[in-house]
């Protein structure tokens, strides 16, 4: 005759308490580990957009092309401000002469123009896509380009600019609430000093 005593209901209650705590437990760790690992693709996502889009621009800067009068900018660039411009054009060269009575020679040149429209910061070029507007990133909360002169310390004018600032700064493409976790705010920003500065006479800059 068998005197195996099973669980009673108290014990099973108890049993399925400690159970539940546990789970709740493990539940709570997995969902914080999901939450921070959305959190860091978020913040990856949009830092990365900033740095490629940032950087592409300084590149393109750096190699601009003055006109006749030297200046890097067309007329109406307000980069002196304190706020900077937000909406900037400027020659770049998109073939050089290499031949050799020619070499060194811009070619072909191309306008480049970079504005916000709405929360995207948009890039034009005259030679490039038959001249379409193209958006490079969208969720810019801000951009601005300042120009300085060549101490490096006084804002000037867009036909004086020596080396110039660019600032974005970034958020979420799918605007999440300002208090969601996935929410992310990232400001980059570069200086670049115009390499054709060197080669133009540029005193008063």
């Amino acid at each position: 005759m068998s005197h195996q005593r099973g669980f009673s209901l108290v014990e099973l209650l108890i049993g399925c308490t400690v159970a539940a705590i546990v789970l709740a437990g493990v539940f709570a760790v997995v969902s914080q580990g999901m939450i921070s690992i959305g959190v860091g693709d978020a913040r990856v996502a949009v830092q990365q957009n900033a740095r490629t889009t940032l950087a592409r621009m300084a590149a393109e800067l750096l190699g601009a092309q003055p006109d006749a009068g030297g200046a890097i900018f067309t007329a109406g660039a307000s980069c002196d401000q304190a706020s900077g411009a937000s909406d900037v054009t400027f020659n770049t060269c998109l073939t050089w002469n290499t031949d050799n009575t020619l070499h060194g020679l811009c070619q072909t040149a191309q306008t480049i123009h970079y504005a916000v429209s709405g929360a995207n910061l948009q890039r034009t070029a005259s030679g490039e896509n038959s001249g379409a507007t193209v958006t490079l990133v969208g969720g810019v909360n801000l951009f601005s380009v300042q120009c300085w002169d060549r101490t490096g310390s006084t804002r000037t004018t867009y036909d004086k600019a020596f080396a110039v600032t660019i600032a974005l700064q970034t958020q979420n493409e799918d605007n999440p609430s300002s208090s969601s976790p996935q929410y992310q705010l990232v400001k980059n920003s570069t200086r670049v000093q115009l390499r054709s500065r060197t080669a133009y006479d540029c005193s008063s800059c």
